[in-house]
C-alpha cells in the first residue's frame, strides 16, 4: 500500500511515525492550489480583470507556510499546557497529514468559486456540493479529535479543553487567512 493510502487510511500510524512526505506534500498542494492555481483559474476563466501577480501569489504562499506553522505551533503550545510531552517538531510533522481534507476543500472551493454559475438553478448539483463540503467538515473534525486524543495522548477533560482553545484558535486563524486573502484556511 503507498504512504498516501497508508496514511488516510490510517492516520494514527502516520501521526506516530511522522510521515512528513505525505504531510508536506499534502500542505503545498494545498498552498499552491490556494494560490497559484486560483490565480491562474482566475485569469484565464475571464471571471477577472487583473493580470497574475507573481509577487501576491508568492506572498500567499508564504502566508499559507506561516499559517500552518502557527497551527502546529499552537497544537504544541494547547497540548504541553495540558500535559501532552510532544516535541513541537513532532506537531510540525504531523499535522499535515490531516490536510487531505483541507486539499480537497481548496479544490471544491476554487471550482465552486470560479464556476459557480453551473451550479445556479441545478438543486442536485448544489446538495452535491454542499455534502462534499459537509463530508470534508466532519472528516477534518474526526481526523482532529484522534491527533489530540490518540497522538497527543490528552483524555477526557484535557481532551474536551484542548478540544475547545484549539477550536477558537482555529476559528480565529480561519478568520486570519480569509482577511489576508488565502480562500481555504491552511489549517
Amino acid at each position: 500500500m503507498s504512504e498516501w493510502k497508508k496514511a488516510m487510511n490510517h492516520p494514527l500510524e502516520a501521526f506516530t511515525r511522522g510521515n512528513s512526505r505525505v504531510g508536506w506534500s499534502l500542505v503545498g498542494l494545498t498552498i499552491l492550489i490556494d494560490s497559484i492555481v486560483y490565480s491562474a483559474i482566475d485569469y484565464f476563466s475571464g471571471n477577472s480583470l487583473k493580470s497574475i501577480s507573481v509577487m501576491e501569489n508568492l506572498v500567499l504562499m508564504g502566508l499559507g507556510i506561516v499559517t500552518y506553522v502557527a497551527i502546529c505551533s499552537a497544537f504544541w503550545g494547547v497540548c504541553k499546557a495540558m500535559g501532552s510531552r510532544l516535541s513541537w517538531k513532532k506537531h510540525l510533522k504531523a499535522w499535515g497529514i490531516t490536510y487531505m481534507p483541507t486539499l480537497l476543500c481548496a479544490i471544491l472551493l476554487v471550482l465552486t468559486e470560479k464556476y459557480f454559475y453551473l451550479f445556479i438553478g441545478n438543486v442536485i448539483l448544489g446538495m452535491l456540493i454542499n455534502i462534499a463540503f459537509i463530508g470534508i467538515l466532519l472528516w477534518k473534525t474526526f481526523l482532529y479529535g484522534i491527533y489530540l486524543s490518540e497522538f497527543a495522548g490528552l483524555k477526557k477533560l484535557k481532551f474536551w479543553g484542548a478540544f475547545s482553545i484549539m477550536g477558537i484558535i482555529i476559528l480565529a486563524l480561519a478568520w486570519m487567512d480569509a482577511w489576508l486573502g488565502l480562500r481555504t484556511p491552511i489549517l
